[in-house]
Order: structure tokens, then C-alpha cells, then sequence
């Protein structure tokens, strides 16, 4: 499985090896007790970081590796490879038993750093998650093998300290924030104002989740990267300093948010980031890892020496934290590579030590697949001598429909590792601007990270539904052929329906050439796995999707209910998670869930369908009666009274419907 990565995150093994193996181990007990008992796990810290070796012994696994992570992944790869179980987002499964001295399986990984999630991500889908929430995704992430993981919960609590002790009163600052699905694009300096102002209470909750997400990524080994203080400045901050040197830009361009960012150059700046990065750790405890963002999708000034404004960001940030390393996304490098060519690019990095910084390069599946251009490590020459972080960003906006290249995710890792040795990515990871989808595609890149040779896709695809479903009946080959054929051999970046937005807003992107095939497939193996949960999730997703293409009116009733028997795609579960933040009073409940609704659908200018998802209570409550509301000739007037009363009311979601009569209906009507 490859060579053993060098010059890696070095594991903080003051954190002990004993707190290494006892975190790994309750990773291994939540997905399943049974495993637990059937492993041992030893931290060795002799051993590489990104490596694994096990054996058995007397029937029980032995896993040896550095870190809380390697032995989770070690775990998790013996239990992928002899088909014995999966844990996704949907749904999880093992089968228990002994192990057999021929079934094991040792791997390493040429990567470093395992990277994985986006900044928007803490939007689309962590916004208003609880710790239990949370503890699942960082036992994926653990499983899948991520050590740098993003950690951007509780920055606007740090940033309400920074206010304060530069003069703002506390309705000033509360009007400095957004609602908390938003959050991100503030951070990146994109917008202001939406849900504002931000309940000061919000700020306690998400220091006390932000404390439980850190120390669990510290004892699995994990580096977090954390949020660091870009720049971004309310007006409320000018009124209070009229003579800072700012600049304020649009985003896009398109004059439908702005922001207001202190330059580097102003001593403000530089004092705000000491004041900064002290709070930060005084709270969290150190960072070496700082998320800095400058100008995403934003516009450049023509006449702004990027080179010298990186130099004062960096320079203020070591000025801090002497070990502090910058991190960039990369997304408008190849988003504006009319804005940001080689020269603009090499201009802003001349700078910087090579040390200092980590170039995020999120979308290569955009840069191959869609805008096919040529690789952003090619055509940046390796980021000119800085480290860069290859990855991808299979989701946008957390849409449900299903796309993606498999071919392209199994084997781009070949082409990256077979480029010269400069312009070599130190880490591979996975971009998504939402979770909970194309669930395939994660645990296809999360392996890719450790095959540097590359992945036969067919036998791996048997091999993962084995895992996920316990056997691989004949109509199966049936139903990837014709995904591979449809949606998983094209790579679609917002897959929507029509109905999913006004009239001539958006238009139908989901591929839904084969889905009909892969379906009737699907629903054939029915025999044999009508009683595994995650099959049937599977049924009701691909269900979904293929009942939304019917023309020339969906039923939406129908696909409703199908999806109301999904784990995850309920419009219920989302809203539960905004109106159960502890401690809410009713009208702080009313309002997080009114950022909530606000995001997955009317967003804000030019932003509104963006999100597009296929969930049960979102297509009876939302998409449905706004259709219909359109194709009887409603007004735009109407529909906008529509689309408001839906964000602004506190409501909850309309009666369920009947979840497992609409599942015997699709088996019924899809059989051959």
C-alpha cells in the first residue's frame, strides 16, 4: 500500500501513548463493540507517522501505528479489506468473529497530511451541530486516516474579546456577526449583516464545543488548523478608528455583499493579531496551524503589491506565534486564474519562508473535470518551493444528487506522486462544502490517500459493497455499471433539479441518464438485502433522485416520503440541531432556526437555490408548494411573500408521511 510518509505532522507525543491508544480505542468502540473486542492496539512510537502494521494473535487483531489515527485507520482498512463492515454517514455495520492469520493487512500512506473538510463546510453542515454530532465525524475522519483536519468552531467568540478590548460596546459587537449558518463567509470576508446581530449567548456554547473538538483531535493525533484573524472589520470598528487604512471590496465583484478588510500594512492590524492569537490560545490552547484567507473570490486591486501584504500578514502572525504557520485555501487560484496567474501568484508567495506557509489547493476535480485547465500544481510550478495540500470538493453547498468521476478520484493520486519531486502535494485530502452525500465518492478518496499506485476501481467497488451491505448479489454489477455510465462518470458541479428553484433561476444539472437502470438494479437485489438498513437508505436515496426527473411534474409527495425513512435527508434533522442549542431561550430558538432555514434556501442575493437539497419536509414544505404556486401563474411578488414567510416563521416541519408505504410502492413499481 505504498511507502511510509516523510517529513510529516509530528505526532505530540506528550500527549502520551497511553491517551493515543485509549482515544483510539473508543473510536473503535462507537463504530462497533464487537470490534473492540476482537482488536488490540498498540502505540509504537518507533514506528513512521502514517503507517499501520498489524497481526493476528490467538484470533484477536493486533494493530500497531504512531498516532491515535494510524491505529484507527489500521483498524478500519483489515476491517474494509475482508469485507467485515463500513461506517458512513448513512448508517454503519460489522460482522463479528475472529480474525485469521491470512486476513491481514498493513499500509502506509505518501502523504503527510490527510486534509478534510472546507471552510463553508462549518455552514452547509456542522452550523449547529452538538458534540454527540460531532464525536461521529471526527470517529470518520479517524477511521478514514485525516490528520489535518480543519478547526474553525468558536472564532467569533475570540474575535467578540478583540472587539471589546479595541473599544466596541456589546450591541456593536453582536451587529459585527452574522446568524451562525453564515458564519463562514464573514470569516472569508465575503459578506456582513445577514442575521445580524449574533446572540452573545452563542459564544459560550461554541467555546465549550470548540474545547471537546481540539482535545479529541489532540488525542487521536489529528493537527487541527485553526481560524486566524484575517483582517475582517465591521463598521462599526471604522467609526471607532476613522484613520485605519482599509480596503472594501464585493464580492465577486457583482455589488451584492461587502466587506470592509484592515490592511496589513496599518499597526492596527499587527496589534489585533497579537490580540488575537493571545485570546485564541488563552481559550484553546496553542496552535500551529492558522487559517488565513485573503481575497476569496474577491476582487484584487490592479495596483495592491501582494507581495508586501502577504509579508505584513505573515509577519504579524510570527510576530504572535514565532512557530505559527499560514494557511491558504487556494480555490480562487483556479476559480480566477484570470486574477490570480503564475506572476500574481508567485508575487504574493515571494515572500515567505517556505516553512510558513501551506498552500490548500481545494478543487482538482473542478481545475480536470470542469474548467480543464491545466493542474494547478503544474501551472504554479508546485506552488514555487511552498508546501501544498492537493485535494478535491466533491460537494457543493451540501446538494443530495449524486456525482462525481470515480475513475478520475481512484486514479489522479498516480499523477500526482508520478509529477517532479518540487511540485509533489505534501498532503491529499477532500474539500466538501457540505456532508452527508455521494457517500462512494468519500471513502473512495479516504482510500486514495493510502494507494499510491493508484485504484482498480471495479474490485474495489465490489469490495466496498461487500463491506457496506454483507454480500454482492449478481444484479448488483447491473447497478454500477450504470451509475459508472451515469452520474459517477461525469462530474456535474451543482446537481439540481429545475423545480428545486424559481422559474429561470436554476435549471435541472442532475445526471440522471442510468439512474432508472441503476435502480431497477438496485431494487433487484431486494432478496437478498431487503433487511440491511444502509441498502435500504440506498434505495430511498437513488429513489428520490430518479422520481425528481419525472416530467412533466414530479411526484413530490412520493419522493417526500421516501426520504423521510432516510437517516439523513430530513429537513426535521437539520432543524432539530438549530433548535436544540443548549440553553436557547424560545426566541433565540426562533431565530437559529431562521439562519437555518435562510441558508438551504433563500441564502441571500444571487445566492438563493443554492443549496438544493432532496429532503423529506424541504420538498412538501418548501419546494413543492412554491411549484405549484409558480405554474398557477403566481407573481414574483407571491413568491417572494412565499419564500420569506417560510425563513421568518418558527414552525417546524408539516406532518411525516408514511415512510415505509412509499418504500413498498418503489419496490413494487421498480421491479422488473
Amino acid at each position: 500500500m505504498g511507502a511510509p510518509c516523510e517529513g510529516g505532522v509530528a505526532p505530540d507525543f506528550t500527549v502520551g501513548r497511553a491517551i493515543f491508544e485509549a482515544t483510539a480505542r473508543g473510536v473503535i468502540e462507537r463504530f462497533s463493540p464487537e470490534a473492540a473486542q476482537s482488536v488490540r492496539l498498540v502505540c509504537d512510537v518507533s514506528m513512521a507517522p502514517g503507517r499501520f502494521e498489524a497481526t493476528v494473535d490467538a484470533g484477536l487483531l493486533v494493530v500497531r501505528g504512531a498516532t491515535g489515527v494510524d491505529l484507527c485507520r489500521g483498524v478500519y482498512t483489515n476491517v474494509r479489506q475482508n469485507g467485515r463492515g463500513i461506517k458512513s454517514w448513512s448508517g454503519k455495520r460489522f460482522a463479528a468473529g475472529a480474525w485469521q492469520s491470512g486476513e491481514v493487512v498493513s499500509g502506509a500512506t505518501p502523504f503527510p497530511w490527510r486534509y478534510f473538510f472546507n471552510a463553508v463546510t462549518f455552514g452547509y453542515s456542522t452550523a449547529f451541530w452538538d458534540w454527540t454530532r460531532w464525536e461521529e465525524e471526527l470517529d470518520l475522519l479517524a477511521l478514514w486516516g485525516i490528520n489535518f483536519p480543519l478547526a474553525l468552531t468558536g472564532q467569533e467568540a475570540v474575535m467578540a474579546q478583540v472587539y471589546r478590548s479595541m473599544g466596541l460596546s456589546e450591541a456593536e459587537i453582536a451587529a459585527s456577526f452574522c446568524g451562525p449558518a453564515h458564519l463562514p463567509w464573514l470569516r472569508m470576508g465575503n459578506i456582513e449583516g445577514i442575521d445580524a446581530p449574533l446572540p452573545a449567548a452563542w459564544h459560550d456554547g461554541q467555546i465549550a464545543l470548540q474545547r471537546q473538538i481540539l482535545q479529541r483531535m489532540r488525542a487521536l493525533g489529528m493537527e487541527p488548523i485553526c481560524p486566524g484573524f484575517a483582517g475582517v472589520v465591521s463598521e462599526a470598528f471604522v467609526k471607532h478608528y476613522p484613520e485605519a487604512k482599509v480596503m472594501r471590496l464585493d464580492w465577486g465583484g457583482q455589488k451584492r455583499f461587502n466587506t470592509i478588510l484592515l490592511h496589513p500594512s496599518d499597526p492596527l492590524f499587527k496589534q489585533m493579531m497579537q490580540r488575537y492569537v493571545q485570546v485564541w490560545e488563552a481559550t484553546f490552547g496553542p496552535a500551529r496551524y492558522w487559517l488565513i484567507d485573503l481575497f476569496n473570490e474577491m476582487p484584487v486591486p490592479p495596483d495592491l503589491d501582494v507581495a508586501a501584504l502577504a509579508s505584513d500578514v505573515y509577519g504579524a502572525l510570527t510576530e504572535a506565534d514565532a512557530d505559527a504557520v499560514w494557511v491558504m485555501q487556494g480555490w480562487m487560484f483556479g476559480y480566477q486564474r484570470h486574477l490570480w496567474h503564475a506572476g500574481r501568484v508567485r508575487e504574493l508567495l515571494s515572500r515567505l519562508p517556505a516553512e510558513g506557509m501551506v498552500v490548500l489547493d481545494l478543487a482538482a476535480d473542478y481545475t480536470h473535470l470542469l474548467w480543464k485547465q491545466p493542474s494547478t500544481h503544474a501551472y504554479y510550478d508546485g506552488f514555487y518551493g511552498k508546501a501544498w495540500v492537493n485535494s478535491y470538493i466533491p460537494n457543493m453547498g451540501g446538494k443530495t444528487g449524486y456525482t462525481g468521476v470515480l475513475e478520475f478520484y481512484a486514479a489522479h493520486v498516480r499523477t500526482l506522486l508520478a509529477a517532479p519531486p518540487h511540485q509533489r502535494p505534501k498532503g491529499f485530502g477532500v474539500a466538501p462544502e457540505g456532508l452527508e452525500n455521494n457517500e462512494v465518492v468519500y471513502e473512495l478518496l479516504a482510500d486514495a490517500a493510502w494507494h499510491p499506485e493508484g485504484i482498480d476501481l471495479l474490485p474495489w467497488l465490489r469490495q466496498y459493497t461487500r463491506c457496506r451491505y454483507g454480500s454482492y448479489p449478481q444484479a448488483m454489477d447491473g447497478y454500477w455499471n450504470a451509475l459508472l455510465a451515469g452520474p459517477y462518470g461525469a462530474f456535474t458541479d451543482h446537481p439540481r433539479f429545475a423545480w428545486q428553484g424559481r422559474s429561470g433561476r436554476v435549471r435541472t444539472t442532475i445526471h440522471t441518464q442510468q439512474t432508472e437502470r441503476a435502480l431497477r438494479a438496485l431494487v433487484a437485489c431486494a432478496p437478498e438485502l431487503r433487511s440491511n438498513a444502509l441498502y435500504e437508505a440506498d434505495v430511498r436515496e437513488l429513489g428520490a433522485i430518479v422520481l425528481g426527473a419525472q416530467q412533466p411534474t414530479p411526484d413530490f409527495e412520493w419522493m417526500d416520503a421516501l426520504l423521510e425513512g432516510h437517516p439523513t435527508h430530513r429537513l426535521s434533522r437539520w432543524l432539530d440541531f438549530a433548535t436544540h442549542i443548549p440553553g436557547a431561550t424560545p426566541e433565540q430558538q426562533a431565530y437559529y432556526e431562521r439562519s437555518a432555514r435562510r441558508l438551504i434556501t433563500t441564502w441571500g442575493p444571487g445566492v438563493e437555490d443554492y443549496s438544493a437539497r432532496l429532503w423529506s419536509g424541504l420538498i412538501r414544505d418548501y419546494y413543492a408548494p412554491r411549484y405549484r404556486l409558480e405554474r398557477a401563474g403566481a407573481a414574483i411578488e407571491a413568491l417572494e411573500t412565499f419564500e420569506t414567510t417560510w425563513v421568518e416563521k418558527k414552525w417546524g416541519v408539516s406532518v411525516a408521511p408514511d415512510a415505509t408505504a412509499a418504500l413498498e410502492r418503489l419496490f413494487q413499481a421498480y421491479q422488473k
